[in-house]
């Protein structure tokens, strides 16, 4: 098994003009994602608008991507969501088109404790071998699992190989790492950690910045990785500059930003809403005076 780390994309999925997946775009997009060295995907997460999408839909951008991407990078599916049935469909179908693991959010609008999260996994567990990431993201799900409720799930579950963790509670990463161990993978799911996440000396992070920027926040790890650590936390600076700037409209505004550099990801699926006019012209006046381009 490929070792999960390093800079992983959060992948945007492009939209036809009817609300479809376009995987015409798709080539386009992970061309230009993979020419700046990323070491993954992270596919259908909260970027990738999964959530939003039926099972079919999920489907196929799964398989598109994951064709696409060929082994050139580990390509991570999400298959989180509500319905256990749908999460266990999608498991299933990872597997089947090649993907490396697979990740799921915790169980949201439903609280469940320590029992019931175990019973969750392992459900996913009994229909895949593929590795499982948890995937903690509590001010979406208005949950966050414990680094001791980790350990409880992993020794149920031993596939459950690491965690996407979107807290920003950078504590808590180094917390669940001390307690499971280094061949448990946790990755921080903000782009304004990638540095400190690497200075802890934790597996990586997954960030949705490196959609349109993705040289830029690769930089920080080959910088670190290299001794230079000024241009490291220079380049790190910009990354928070950039999460600052598009700050609350991040996902729309990746998408206005790819699609003003020629690549066509149309616009998010509803309920989210593109940018008005005037919105895109003040993000793109803004982004422009910060070099994304190492």
């Amino acid at each position: 098994m490929r070792k999960i780390g390093g800079v992983i994309t959060a992948t945007l999925t492009p939209f036809s003009d009817d609300g479809r997946p376009n995987e015409k775009a798709i080539g386009s997009l992970l061309d230009y994602i993979l020419a700046g060295g990323i070491d993954g995907l992270y596919i259908l997460g909260t970027t990738g608008l999964g959530p939003l999408m039926s099972v079919e839909e999920r489907k196929l951008v799964a398989e598109a991507m994951v064709t696409t991407a060929g082994k050139r990078v580990m390509r991570i599916i999400h298959i989180g969501g509500l319905v256990v049935q749908d999460i266990l469909s999608l498991a299933r179908h990872a597997e089947q088109i090649g993907a490396d693991a697979v990740a799921c959010l915790t169980p949201f609008y439903y609280h469940l404790d320590t029992k019931a999260l175990e019973e969750f996994y392992a459900k996913i567990a009994e229909a895949t071998t593929l590795p499982i990431l948890l995937y903690n993201i509590p001010q979406n799900t208005g949950y966050n699992i414990r680094p001791a409720t980790i350990a409880a799930i992993v020794e149920r579950v031993p596939s459950v190989a690491g965690i996407k963790d979107s807290s920003g509670i950078l504590a808590q990463l180094m917390e669940t790492q001390n307690l499971l161990g280094d061949n448990f993978a946790v990755l921080n799911g903000s782009d304004k950690l990638v540095l400190p996440t690497l200075a802890a000396g934790l597996a990586g992070s997954v960030t949705a910045l490196s959609n349109i920027a993705p040289k830029l926040v690769k930089d920080i790890d080959n910088a670190y990785r290299q001794g230079n650590l000024s241009k490291a936390q220079q380049n790190q600076r910009n990354v928070a500059q950039l999460a600052n700037t598009l700050g609350e409209k991040l996902i729309p505004a990746l998408y206005t930003i790819l699609n003003n550099k020629g690549i066509n990801v149309g616009k998010p699926k509803p309920p989210l809403t593109p940018l008005t006019k005037q919105e895109e012209q003040e993000i793109l006046q803004k982004t422009s005076k910060i070099p994304i381009e190492t």
